[in-house]
């Protein structure tokens, strides 16, 4: 029986005594919230629409720039957005699994041997090929949450159909089978990527300490569950508490890492400013317009900036991408451990020795042999 008690007390443990892997945690935490900037909404009437920034009736646009100078630069400010973003996506995958990897050796050798390694040896584990086994484990677990959204976008392009060139009857007919439909897709894939969840933290383990492929990982994890169902399901439920619980704690946190990023923001105007002077420089160069190539220069400081000023929130969104790490990596030790212990196989008994009765009764049921020889 999977001994919960002290798969957290060792997952705790770990959190506190090693804390070299607080770095990849900050690097875990960092991706954990996906990609994805600010989002902006656009309160238009209709003469906004009908009249955008660009569209100046051959007079002077923004900032002085005629309709072709002004989309120009839009296209160059947008440009600069996409890479900005494409760079960072990059960056984030490339550490989340670099962590991922090595979070999970690390935890694993420590159990084994008691040794904590440094930052370097950590690094070089996580910077192998089994880092893009887990980028591509977790992209095949992900494929099903894309057919959700074809599947919606289907049963929205049915209500569509038939609102413009359907009857009423059929158009309501459309609209509440679509949204039941909808209903229970949302449900059904909800269901599903909670499972294929466990089943990829289960691959992400035995990709890193066994060394088998994207499939097979998938495979032995699948089976893995499946032999141990129940363990599985209670360290679920029990990880949704602690997630809980840790919202919780957050929350009562908030003031205090606020105060302590009060004193990061100078650093981080250092981290995000300079490299931000620098790109409003070069876009300078390109002749672009002055509120323009303040723009570029936004869009390079402020991912710096926040990265640093909120360090202290990171870090301690750190500490628990690490202890999760550790709970499953535990978890997959015990049951592993589980499999293997084999019961004591029973010693053969020795053959009862007969009685002397047996005995007594076997010799005088031996047939005496009378000799051949007649007497004289």
């Amino acid at each position: 029986m999977l001994d919960i008690t002290k798969v957290l007390n060792r997952s705790w443990h770990i959190l506190w005594k090693y804390r070299i892997l607080w770095v990849f945690g900050f690097f875990l935490a960092m991706s954990a919230g996906g990609g994805g900037g600010p989002n902006a909404q656009w309160n238009m009437g209709r003469r906004d629409i009908d009249r955008m920034p660009w569209d100046t009736g051959g007079g002077p646009g923004m900032f002085g720039l005629n309709s072709h100078d002004t989309m120009n630069m839009w296209i160059i400010v947008g440009i600069v957005l996409l890479v900005v973003i494409l760079i960072w996506a990059v960056i984030s995958t490339f550490l989340k699994y670099i962590s991922e990897t090595a979070t999970i050796q690390a935890v694993n050798d420590y159990e084994d041997t008691g040794i904590k390694a440094g930052f370097k040896q950590l690094w070089k584990t996580g910077w192998s090929k089994t880092s893009w086994h887990l980028f591509l484990i977790n992209l095949l677990l992900s494929l099903p949450m894309l057919v959700m959204v074809l599947l919606l976008g289907l049963l929205g392009l049915w209500v569509y159909f038939a609102v413009e060139g359907g009857s009423e009857g059929f158009m309501i007919f459309s609209i509440v089978t679509a949204v039941g439909l909808a209903l229970l897709f949302i449900l059904f894939f909800i269901l599903l990527g909670i499972a294929l969840g466990v089943i990829g933290r289960f691959a992400l383990r035995i990709c890193v300490l066994e060394g088998t492929g994207v499939i097979d990982s998938i495979k032995q994890a699948y089976a893995m569950i499946r032999r141990h169902l129940k363990q599985v399901f209670f360290m679920w439920l029990v990880m949704i508490g602690i997630g809980i619980a840790w919202a919780i704690a957050s929350l009562i946190l908030i003031i205090p890492l606020l105060l302590v990023v009060m004193v990061t923001l100078i650093p981080g105007i250092l981290a995000g400013g300079i490299p931000g002077l620098i790109a409003t420089g070069f876009a300078a160069l390109f002749q672009m317009p002055p509120p323009w190539y303040w723009f570029v220069g936004a869009a390079v400081a402020l991912p710096l900036f926040f990265l640093v000023a909120f360090s202290p929130m990171l870090l301690v969104s750190g500490w628990q991408q690490i202890f999760n790490s550790s709970v499953w990596t535990e978890t997959y030790r015990e049951l592993k451990a589980l499999e293997t212990i084999k019961p004591e196989a029973a010693r053969p008994l020795d053959k009862p020795k007969p009685s002397p009765r047996k005995v007594v009764k076997a010799v005088s049921a031996k047939p005496v042999t009378r000799s051949k020889t007649t007497p004289k």
